[in-house]
């Protein structure tokens, strides 16, 4: 997107220079951005039939062939438009060759706004800050996990909750981590018991934030 940007700055550059009078460093280097697009026109192709290989096996999603595509009618775009330049810098500009070399412009800039869109569409935002642990298909694409805030649910017997708070700081320790001792919240109280046997449990929330760095 950069470089289609750099192009079209570079574009609207050249109209001016066509408007001023064409001189021969201008048509060599006019010449030299036509060899340029052509390469990068190639490598895009490519970059389509691959994708359109890819999607068709259901590798890729259908927005990134889509954005593969575009980038490609922008390549063609500025490739046709250099060489449009060529002519006119050689044959010197008429007024109707300004105007349509000055349509070009306006349907390459069409052509990166719409890219910029498929771009943008593709951006899924989270409401915290995490980490995907999970891809999936349907409404719910994707799980993202908390890495600052661990919670953990720990069920406390019926006859040992009376003295626990809502917002009470609690201490942690877990298998996984002997050595480690974890400071946290009481989060939330369930107001429902569970039965396990014949004993009653009340699930417990627990909040406790984690350290950057924590394995």
């Amino acid at each position: 997107m950069v470089e289609s940007r750099a192009n079209l700055d570079h574009a609207q550059s050249q109209l001016t220079l066509l408007k001023k009078g064409p001189r021969p460093e201008e048509i060599e280097q006019t010449e030299d951005q036509i060899q340029q697009a052509k390469m990068k026109l190639k490598k895009s192709e490519l970059d389509l039939t691959r994708s359109e290989s890819l999607a068709t096996k259901g590798m890729i999603p259908k927005e990134q062939l889509e954005v593969d595509r575009t980038n490609r009618d922008v390549l063609k775009s500025e490739l046709d438009f250099y060489q449009k330049q060529k002519r006119l810098l050689k044959n010197g500009a008429r007024p109707e060759e300004l105007a349509m070399a000055q349509s070009d412009i306006d349907a390459l800039q069409a052509q990166i706004n719409r890219l910029e869109s498929q771009l943008a569409a593709n951006n899924v935002i989270s409401p915290i800050n995490g980490s995907v642990v999970a891809i999936r298909t349907g409404k719910d694409i994707m799980t993202v996990a908390r890495i600052d805030t661990m919670r953990v649910n720990i069920p406390v017997p019926e006859k040992e909750i009376s003295p626990i708070k809502l917002g009470q700081d609690v201490r942690i320790k877990v298998r996984g981590y002997p050595a480690l001792t974890f400071d946290g919240t009481v989060a939330r109280i369930s107001g429902q018991t569970e039965s396990v046997g014949e004993y009653s449990n009340t699930p417990l929330l627990i909040t406790f934030p984690i350290e950057p760095g924590f394995p």
